[in-house]
């Protein structure tokens, strides 16, 4: 069992034995999150071009080494961060990341998965590895409501990060609601098509498919009311409404319940 787990598939949680452990600084937490994320050995001069490209090179490795020294006193066992003259990590021996224990059943499930034709519904196994893996995710977002280094390169890091990781799971949500199509299994493919419509909250289609889901459970009087509620977040937040189709089923709802 991993000493230190960090938990970055949503607000972040670091834990040192289970407990629940913090580092104040948001330039050390951030330093702590991409060596984290990345996962392999980083270059002090990637470091320095993420945190103080705007600095003179000199001023922004005396920044690195302090930041390093201060990252590693931070830290519940010094020992966790490594470094030499060229690269830093953390020690993965001791270090566990639950963005890279998704990414790993991601890329389990993407090479079963290609083996099993469209039509046909996954393997059991398969699909328990879809549920843990979607699981793992503790908010849409990662690194959710976190407090982290602003400089414009963080940013773009951070945001290619969360597109990609956003991608993965909306393909994987899918993947399962047309699973829980083929069996029939209104239920689960409910369950999944809500998860997506919290990931892409203006997609018209996910809600589409929410409604009629819901109308093929036998409830057409919430699949009307589920579209009311999209219908006014989208004029609420949006100042525009839902699509043309969204509009026309969320009609027919309404005439199949007054008649």
């Amino acid at each position: 069992m991993s000493e230190l787990k960090l938990l970055l598939l949503g607000t972040p949680v670091i834990l040192w034995h289970e407990r629940s452990f913090i580092i104040r600084r948001r330039i050390l937490r951030s330093i702590l999150y991409f060596l984290a994320i990345r996962g392999d050995p980083v270059g002090r001069g990637e470091l320095i071009n993420l945190l103080w490209s705007d600095l003179a090179e000199n001023k922004a490795r005396s920044y690195l080494r302090d930041h390093l020294s201060k990252l590693r006193a931070a830290l519940p066992d010094k020992t966790l961060l490594l470094t030499d003259a060229e690269n830093v990590t953390l020690d993965f021996q001791r270090t566990s990341v639950d963005v890279h224990d998704y990414m790993h059943l991601i890329y389990q499930i993407i090479d079963a998965a290609r083996h099993i034709p469209d039509d046909h519904p996954l393997t059991e196994e398969l699909y328990t590895n879809c549920m843990r893996a979607n699981a793992l995710w503790r908010s849409p977002q990662l690194l959710a409501g976190s407090m982290l280094h602003d400089s414009l390169e963080y940013e773009e890091w951070l945001t290619y990060e969360e597109k990609r990781k956003w991608r993965s799971r909306v393909l994987l949500l899918e993947r399962m609601v047309h699973h829980c199509g083929l069996l029939k299994d209104h239920g689960g493919r409910l369950r999944w098509l809500y998860n997506l419509a919290l990931l892409d909250p203006y997609n018209d289609d996910y809600h589409i498919e929410v409604m009629h889901t819901l109308v093929d459970f036998n409830n057409p009087r919430e699949a009307y009311s589920y579209g009311q509620k999209i219908r006014i977040k989208y004029e609420l937040e949006m100042g525009l409404p839902p699509s043309t189709a969204f509009l026309d089923l969320l009609e027919k709802l309404q005439s199949g319940m007054t008649q």
